[in-house]
């Protein structure tokens, strides 16, 4: 009897299953009954191919895929491919949505003080994060206000305001910058902020109490009340406003700005839980920095001004617990390992326009999803002022090599030969994103850097008449921990304006073409692309572009509103965008789980 897929080796299965891609695996674990036990028992069935795949996969918490289970992994992966095929259909279907109008509405337990309730709109959501998992989306105020929205209800679980800035910060030009970690903690699920504001003051020279710093804030979300308990758990008093910070597990980092410079500045590491300072390898001045589970990334600016990619990995991952007081080393073990000398690569990028200096100031996207596994990409978007058009660089890191030096430095296994520091040449500009022609806003790369998201405004002689494949007469709301859907109608029916006004548009840069590639007559010196109706020369990069735009089905409560738009993203994990006024209303849109 001749081998069938039933009869293959498991090893031979797991082999198989390495070389696929992500679509071709979730297709072979459906085959039949035993492909199907197999994917749901045996984590070796995607951990190859999850690891190295762009999409988003819908985990909130940082755990290395290594450390899931197959259930998890698989659900993952049906989940991403279900959520890229909709958002790479012809026919994108929107699943559900909800029009949250300000003021939000507060749920039961929430009292907004006095200096919440003065806050105006544009005050109000100065600043926004939106976790994985679309749940919740958190805004800090140009008051320092902290307020989370819980996105399946569409009210403030919390508010929080005991953070601020003085007076002589905010004249001296203070900074809002934050970060967030999205956790579990057995099974509560939480989140950790480090924000930026005024503390008290650490030198007794200093002529006010309080001084520019950090603080970091721990967060309880509760998704089935719709409710959020936040709480301060320790601030730090620094010698400027910080740049850039980002948290993860115990540590935080930072860009500190050098004086005369707002643009970049040194990359400084804390211990948060006794703010220790972490010994770091010499690094380029650094315009941003993102910190994972086991290293952290900044993009940095040579003296020659070259941009490098700069990875730093910490090999006590034993004490980077979510509850790192409970952990199992002693203070003497963590005081000696934060004081070792870490490993680093250094990624060289062939970026040959001119780096942040004076007025000028690159948009840096740096877009990397932590696996844990051997081999991570980043993917590093770039424009320059003035154009609309992005250059996309993408490096492969060996997490393992990196983690193997932090190891033996950190056991006293390392030889003399043993170097911590390596330099490598990164590719050239892998992909170009042109810019469209008559674009208000420039398109916005969402967090795998694999696709971008952007809005059209249409002529106001373009009249509403259903039935239209983009336009949803009927919304549906989501009510928090029940699957059922609510017809809503309010949204829909409070805008009279009878014109289409708003169109939505995503894209993924799986057929786009690097600059070497593309012709010089079919573009100008803006790079800039025509969506009259133009016709390219098949195959050309212009024309591969416009190939892949797909068209997104919103509301005609937003197509057909009328005000200046503030932000629009996409959380890809989730299959989740997000579009919010100047007013401070905001839709949420669902092109994945309903």
């Amino acid at each position: 009897m001749g081998l069938t897929l039933d009869t293959l080796p498991e090893a031979i299965v797991f082999e198989i299953c390495n070389w696929l891609d992500i679509f071709s695996l979730v297709n072979l674990s459906e085959v039949n009954n035993a492909l199907r036990s197999l994917a749901n028992t045996r984590s070796s069935f995607w951990l190859e191919t999850l690891s190295s795949t762009d999409l988003m996969l819908s985990f909130t918490d940082p755990t290395p895929l290594s450390e899931r289970d197959a259930q998890e992994l698989s659900t993952a992966a049906h989940r991403a491919v279900m959520i890229e095929r909709n958002l790479t259909s012809n026919e994108t279907k929107l699943q559900s949505w909800r029009y949250i109008p300000w003021p939000f509405e507060l749920s039961e337990g929430v009292t907004p003080s006095k200096r919440a309730m003065d806050e105006t709109a544009q005050g109000a959501i100065k600043m926004h994060l939106v976790d994985g998992s679309g749940e919740w989306m958190i805004f800090v105020s140009s008051r320092n206000v902290i307020r989370v929205v819980h996105l399946r209800t569409g009210k403030v679980a919390a508010i929080y305001d005991k953070l601020y800035y003085s007076d002589r910060d905010l004249a001296a030009g203070a900074t809002f910058v934050w970060g967030v970690e999205i956790f579990y903690e057995g099974t509560k699920h939480m989140a950790r902020m480090v924000m930026s504001c005024s503390v008290p003051s650490e030198s007794p020279d200093e002529d006010d109490k309080v001084t520019p710093g950090l603080a970091v804030l721990e967060m309880d979300l509760d998704a089935a009340n719709s409710l959020v308990e936040v709480r301060l758990i320790g601030t730090k008093a620094l010698s400027a406003f910080v740049l850039m910070s980002d948290v993860a597990g115990p540590f935080v980092v930072t860009i500190i700005p050098e004086y005369g410079n707002d643009k970049e500045g040194a990359v400084t590491m804390f211990r948060w839980i006794d703010w220790t300072p972490i010994k770091l390898p010499q690094l380029f001045k650094a315009s941003k920095c993102c910190l994972f589970e086991e290293y952290f990334i900044s993009i940095g600016n040579s003296p020659n001004h070259q941009l490098f990619i700069q990875i730093v990995a910490y090999p006590y991952k034993s004490c980077n617990e979510k509850s790192p007081n409970n952990s199992d080393l002693s203070d003497e073990e963590v005081a000696r390992l934060i004081k070792i000398p870490l490993p680093l690569q250094s990624f060289h990028i062939p970026y040959t326009q001119p780096l942040p200096s004076g007025s000028y100031q690159p948009l840096f996207r740096l877009c990397h999803r932590y696996s844990g596994q051997r081999f991570s990409t980043v993917h590093l978007w770039i424009r320059s002022p003035g154009y609309g058009s992005y250059n996309i660089f993408t490096i492969k890191f060996d997490l393992f090599d990196l983690r193997t030096r932090a190891e033996k430095v950190a056991t006293g296994s390392a030889g003399e030969n043993l170097s911590l520091v390596q330099h490598f040449i990164g590719p050239p500009e892998t992909k170009r994103v042109l810019q469209e022609e008559g674009l208000r806003h420039y398109a916005v790369a969402t967090p795998s850097g694999r696709r971008y998201l952007w809005w059209r405004p249409t002529p106001h002689t373009v009249r509403y008449a259903p039935p239209n494949p983009w336009i949803v007469d009927e919304g549906y709301s989501e009510e928090a921990g029940d699957d059922s859907e609510t017809s809503v109608t309010a949204a829909t029916a409070a805008v009279p304006h009878e014109y289409e006004m708003f169109e939505l548009y995503t894209s993924s840069t799986d057929g786009l073409a690097p600059l070497s590639e593309m012709e010089p007559d079919t573009l100008d010196r803006w790079y800039r692309v025509r969506v009259d109706g133009h016709q390219y020369p098949p195959g050309s990069a212009s024309a591969k572009q416009l190939e892949g735009i797909r068209r997104l089905p919103v509301p005609k409560s937003l197509a057909c509103m009328q005000g200046e738009l503030f932000l629009f993203l996409l959380v890809e994990s989730c299959g989740t965008a997000l579009v919010q006024l100047r007013t401070g209303d905001f839709w949420v849109l669902r092109y994945g789980k309903a």
